[in-house]
Formats: C-alpha cells, structure tokens, sequence
C-alpha cells in the first residue's frame, strides 16, 4: 500500500477531489504500536470539514483522531475506521450518534479505504432526525387515532407489470379494524398483494376499479358493495361493504365499512313487503288501515284493485264504503259502525258494486284498536276477494254432479263388458279341455297327437293370460272408479299365505316361515291375490328359493316375500308400480299390470307395498305392510 504522506501524488489527488466536496471530508492514515492501529492522524481536511469543526468547537489543530474527538471509540466508529483500513472495505453508517463532552449529533458517515488510510465524509442530520421523529411521533398519534375508527382503513401501492401496468396491489398499512372485517391479523396483511388474499377481487371488478382510481385520480365511492370470498376464519360468505376510495401516490387510501347486517336487514325487509304484496295478490287479499284521530288512511295495491280503483285514487274510509253494494250496504254500514263507535272486529261477507257494472263478492274481516282511554284510535281491516272462488265452487258443484253421472255409466259399462268378455272365455276354456280329452281317446287308438297337444296347450295358455288379463283390467278399473270394496277384517296371514301358494302352479320351491299367530286387518282373496302376483313375479323374474317370512313392528304386520335372484335393475326402479311398466331386460310374458294392481290392492286395504334391493346377503324382497290384526 501507498504511504498517504503530505505531498504525495495520491494524496494530492483525493486531497483535491475532497475540497470539492460539500460535506465535511477528511484523510487519515493509521498510527500503529506493535503492529496494531491505536490512532489515526489526520494528514487532510477540506474547507467544509474545517468549518462543521470549528463550529462545533473542535480544535481543528489536533490531527489525532482520538485526541479531537474523544468519544470516538466509546460510540464504535473507532473499530469501524480500523475494519475499512485492515479489510480494505468500505463503510456506511446511517444515523450514527455521536456525543462526548463537547459535541453531540446524529451523523451519515461514508469512509473508505486510501492506501495505508482511509477517506472520511461526515454530514451532520440532526435537525433531519428531529423533523423524523416528530414525523414519526405524528404518524403514530394518526394511527392511534385511524386505529379506533370503526371503519377499515387500508393504504395500497401499485403493483405493475414489466409493461407498466398495474397488475395488483400491495398492503403498505392497514388498522387494526382490518383484522376484524377481514379476519386476517395485520401483520399477515401487510406487504401482502391484494389478489394473494382476496383472489376474487380481480373477478369482481374491484381491481379494475382501484386501477382507475389510480390512473385518473378521480375518488370512486359506492354505498353497497356485494362481495364473496374465502376469509380469515375460512369460511366462504357474501358480505356487505361501503367503500371509498382516493389516490395517495401510485397507490390508493380505502375506507370501507361492512354493512351487511344493515343492507341484509333492508333488502329483508324489502323482500318482506314485496312478498306481502305478492301474497296479497296471489290470495286476491288487500289490507286497509284507518286512523280515527288523525282521519288519514291508507290500503294496499290489492285493496284499490279489489274495490276497482286506480293507484291514483286517494285512500279513504269514504271511498272504502262507496264500493258496497247497495244491496248489502245497509249491513256493512251497521257492522263498521258499531266497531268504529265503541271499538270491537267485524267478520261478514258482502258484494261490492264498480262504476262498470262489475260485482265482487268479497269477505270483510277487521278490529279497532282503542287508545289508553278506551276511545277507538285505530283500524285495520282486510278485504279477500271469494268471486272466482263462488264461482268454481259453484262449476265444482255442477262438474260432481255430472262426474257422479259419468262414473256410473262407466261402472255399469265395465260390467256389461266383463260380462260380455267372460263369458266366451269360459266357453272357450270349456272347449279347449274337452278338446283335450278328445286328443286322450284318440291318443289311445295309437294316433300321433303330440302336434295337436302342444297346439292346444299354447292356446289354452294364451286362453289363460286373456282371462288374468281381463280380471286385473276390470279389478284396477274398479279401484280407479272407485266401485272395489275391501272387507277389513282380522285375518290369519299363516292361512292366507297357504292359500296363495296352493293356488298357484310354480316351479321354484316356496320356503315358509313360521308364521303362527300372525294376524293383520285385511281382505283375504284380496291379501291372497296380492300374495300370488308377487309368488308368481318371483318363480318368473327372480330365482329359487322363494321366501315367505313375516313380523309385526309397532302396529303394522310386514309379509315379506323374496328370492334370490338379481332384483330390478336400477335404472327401472322409479316405474316399479306404474301400470303397464316392464324392464327392457325381460323377454318374459308379462302385462305390467300386476304389481300396479298389488300395490292398489294394498292401498284399498289401508296398507302398501314397497320393494327392498338385496343388500347384506339378502336377494331382493317385497314387503307388504298392513295394519296388525
């Protein structure tokens, strides 16, 4: 290293370039006992730095550095000068403090090394840091201040894009309020980017909006705000806000405010009366009120339309009275008369009579309300318009009568046809067996009639499918008109159960639970028939065993009975019952009336019948729940 001995060219070079300089500026090279600095000697010191000096009382004679300025090493500024001169590294030192017994300041000292020594800029701040501090203390007395306001208070910078624009913006201070409205702890707040905590004000418009405040300077406010989002606590809610909003810098002050509670409360209470109206429209309902004291009053939409008065018509108890029917007035008058006199209600119907022509039969109920002194004060009172009803009542009246006409037509015609149907069927089932013996004599002469008995056989069974056919057509055309009737009565459902399976020509086997003392309130051919429809649905769609249990819960007896086969596809669940509904899947025979009419039967007998999916082990079951015997 060079020696920054006076006279030096490198001294003479950085001596020059300090005098220029407007901050105190000095050069100093090391004093060293043993190897190890123990002072610096001042070998320069510019114009500015002789003046600051000076005016500080300092000698500026001395050129020892601890000797001029004593509380040097006590302040650590000492240690630094000897780490820039051994590392040769800079050094910058922003608000150091500075006191011995004569000199007191906060100071930015630069220093940096110089061949064996180092340079040095010193700049008195403390009048700065007064004016900062006094900033801060203001500051501080704001945000007190700001920090009890009941509304949130936040400030935010631009956050732009390579391209300048404003992409976000960034949390610079908020008060403590925030951490209530938004349910995120300031700290979590601040230096955070808008859209990191609230993504949703960039679909919301809100960012757009603060980017305009921005860019225009012009402040936006907006009373009601609506807006969803996930917040602190986690939840997802829609809120209420008044907000206002102002440019501060590249950046925004906002106020805002949640108002949710009120605006819910308002547009409730909004919601509420446009409901009473729509009620009131939809029930043809209007309501009236009176004030005996002060003679003002008032009635709804529905109550002007009832008594055939435009919006325009001031409302009046006069006016209210000048709709009665002349016929009826008389009565109304005597009614509302003696309730307004001496305080009571009325309850009555009467017409009302418009300028057109047009009667309205009306139901008019109210009361009076009576002050402290017992005198009459108040009255409210509701008119509900009974004209269609009269009238539907009275087209009801005439349709029951010509439905009553219709249905015992239609029953005696079902008759007629079940008679007429029947009795050729029998017949022909008559034929049909006799035919089959005649095949019997013949087939004992030795004659081939294996192709005549298969014919019979399938059209004595088609002769049967007609016959089922027909009595479920007129048994489900007897509960549609309602002509069936259902003895109910105790019976024994282990007697029943018999019946049905010995009435019945299966392949599969029957498996019967014990079923002794069972009883419920039934008929029994029509317990048995819906026994055998279900039997029978079993042996055809299902797979054996077939199962017959059963069990009484509370006061219902379940008969259930199940297989083990697949069940009904999903997909045909929801039209089980419906009558002339087949799965896609079978092929089988069938009519699609028999489990319509099992679960009508049921119905008849005040009970029902319901299907259960297999589930734990068990194949699909149907339960048959009637009243316990």
């Amino acid at each position: 290293m060079s020696s920054l001995r006076a006279g030096s060219t490198e001294t003479s070079q950085v001596a020059a370039l300090l005098d220029r300089m407007l901050d105190g500026c000095a050069l100093y090279e090391p004093v060293r006992q043993g190897g190890r600095i123990v002072d610096f000697e001042r070998i320069h010191l510019n114009p500015a730095g002789i003046r600051r000096m000076a005016s500080q009382g300092i000698d500026v004679r001395i050129t020892s550095l601890r000797e001029a300025l004593p509380g040097i090493e006590r302040q650590g500024v000492f240690r630094r000068y000897v780490d820039v001169v051994e590392t040769q590294r800079p050094w910058s030192g922003d608000d150091v403090t500075y006191r011995d017994g004569r000199v007191s300041g906060i100071y930015d000292i630069q220093a940096w090394p110089v061949g064996e020594g180092f340079a040095v800029t010193w700049r008195e701040v403390t009048d700065r840091e007064r004016v900062l501090e006094a900033l801060r203390l203001s500051e501080q007395r704001f945000r007190a201040t700001v920090d009890q306001l009941p509304d949130a208070v936040s400030v935010f910078e631009s956050v732009r894009d390579r391209n300048g624009q404003i992409a976000d913006f960034r949390w610079v201070y908020c008060n403590g309020y925030n951490a209530e409205m938004t349910g995120y702890p300031v700290e979590r707040l601040l230096g955070s980017r808008l859209l990191d905590v609230f993504p949703e004000q960039g679909p919301a418009g809100m960012i757009e909006i603060y980017s305009r405040v921005v860019s225009t300077g012009v402040s936006w406010e907006q009373p009601t705000v609506w807006y969803e989002d996930t917040w602190g606590d986690g939840s997802r809610r829609r809120r209420a806000f008044d907000v206002r909003a102002s440019k501060v810098g590249d950046g925004f002050v906002v106020v805002s405010r949640d108002v949710t509670e009120m605006r819910t409360a308002t547009e409730t209470l909004a919601a509420k009366e446009r409901q009473l109206a729509e009620a009131q429209h939809l029930a043809r309902m209007g309501s009236w009120e009176h004030d005996l004291v002060t003679g003002e009053s008032d009635w709804s939409r529905e109550c002007a339309g009832i008594l055939g008065y435009t919006d325009d018509q001031q409302p009046s108890l006069e006016a209210l009275r000048a709709r009665t029917h002349p016929e009826d007035a008389a009565r109304v008058d005597a009614a509302l008369d003696a309730a307004l006199g001496e305080g009571g209600s009325w309850d009555l119907g009467h017409r009302l009579l418009h300028p057109d022509g047009t009667v309205r039969h009306v139901h008019a109920r109210g009361r009076v309300e009576v002050d402290g002194t017992g005198a009459p004060a108040y009255a409210r009172g509701t008119l509900l318009d009974e004209t269609d009803v009269i009238r539907v009542s009275d087209a009801l009246v005439e349709s029951n009568l010509r439905l009553e006409e219709s249905n015992q037509s239609l029953s005696d015609l079902l008759g007629l046809v079940g008679h007429d149907l029947k009795n050729p069927l029998t017949v022909s089932l008559g034929f049909l067996s006799m035919t089959g013996l005649e095949l019997d004599d013949l087939a004992e002469t030795g004659a081939d009639v294996s192709g005549a008995r298969a014919m019979l056989g399938r059209a004595t069974e088609a002769a049967h499918r007609v016959e089922s056919l027909l009595a479920s057509v007129l048994e489900m055309s007897r509960i549609d008109y309602s002509t069936l009737r259902s003895r109910g009565e105790p019976v024994d459902v282990a007697e029943v159960v018999q019946q049905a399976v010995a009435d019945l020509t299966i392949s599969s086997e029957v498996e019967i639970d014990d079923l002794t003392g069972l009883r419920a309130v039934a008929d029994a051919s029509h317990l048995r028939q819906v026994l055998g429809n279900l039997l029978s649905n079993a042996d055809k769609y299902g797979a054996a065993p077939i199962s017959i249990s059963g069990e009484i819960v509370g006061s219902t007896t379940r008969i259930v009975v199940g297989d083990a086969g697949r069940g009904v596809p999903e997909d045909f669940l929801p039209r089980l019952f419906e009558r002339f509904s087949r799965a896609e899947r079978e092929s089988k025979p069938g009519t699609g009336l028999g489990l319509h009419l099992a679960r009508q039967l049921c119905r008849v007998m005040g009970g029902d019948l319901t299907y259960l999916p297999p589930a734990d082990g068990e194949g699909p079951r149907f339960v048959v729940s009637l009243a316990a015997g």
